[in-house]
């Protein structure tokens, strides 16, 4: 799972969905006090690596109330969570199965 490009897809996804380029973005940013050049702000977002703060930061730019955001399952850890040592549950008052 490459979660830089998971997050990319979720900004240029908000991005476009609102009819906001990137270079209005950085002119709606530094309302906010955030000045970065439109080129830097672009390679930023293509890379996928900014902080929370930053995606919040640009959803309060283009003015989004709220964001949904789907979170794919990453199967590793499905493995991981089938191979755990906890005990396994009965199907009726969902006690641990004696051993």
């Amino acid at each position: 799972m490459n979660w830089h490009e998971q997050a990319k897809q979720v900004l240029r996804a908000e991005l476009v969905r609102r009819g906001v380029s990137v270079p209005e973005l950085a002119q709606r940013l530094s309302l906010l006090g955030l000045e970065e050049a439109p080129d830097s702000l672009a390679v930023k977002i293509s890379r996928g690596r900014f902080q929370l703060s930053f995606f919040l930061q640009c959803m309060s730019a283009i003015g989004a109330d709220s964001v949904m955001i789907g979170v794919p399952r990453d199967d590793h850890q499905g493995e991981e969570r089938e191979n755990t040592n906890a005990p396994a549950l009965k199907a009726k008052g969902n006690r641990p199965a004696s051993s």
